[in-house]
């Protein structure tokens, strides 16, 4: 199988996952759940949702039109070492904190991706968990986990 099937396969199953999880976000369980806060429960999450459709979408219709054929490999571990990054953040989110995890995720997505320059990477992650942070704060008056102690 080339590389670009593997890519329209692999971009359908995200996409399919996201649309089911978007429509899940929707629920009217998720309604009730806060009824003394102004913003929705599912905000966030539809927020990322919204985001992983559109990048997912993105991927299988550049996959279409790549007109390569070569038969490539897929790289598992790369995609082993991905899922393994996100699930870190996931379980140590509410223990850490959103800053340390989202620069460590950041970060370390970037290198499994192929990023060469680590110094630049660490800088940019640093700025991006910062402005999420700030965005979040500030800009949604929305409080993400913060480090313990602070």
């Amino acid at each position: 199988m080339s590389y670009r099937h593997q890519e329209i396969l692999f971009g359908l199953f995200l996409f399919a996952i996201g649309c089911g999880l978007m429509f899940h976000a929707f629920s009217p369980q998720y309604a009730m759940m806060a009824q003394d806060i102004q913003t929705d429960p599912m905000f966030f999450p539809k927020i990322i949702l919204s985001g992983w459709i559109f990048c997912s979408a993105a991927m299988v219709i550049r996959a279409f039109r790549r007109t390569s054929k070569e038969k490539m490999p897929f790289e598992w571990l790369r995609c082993a070492a991905a899922v393994l990054v996100m699930s870190a953040f996931v379980f140590f989110f509410d223990i850490v904190g959103n800053f340390p995890c989202a620069i460590f995720c950041f970060f370390f997505l970037g290198l499994i991706l192929g990023n060469p320059h680590p110094r630049r990477l660490l800088l940019i992650s640093i700025l991006y968990a910062g402005f999420i942070d700030v965005l979040f704060r500030y800009g949604l008056s929305l409080y993400l986990p913060n480090i313990p102690g602070l």
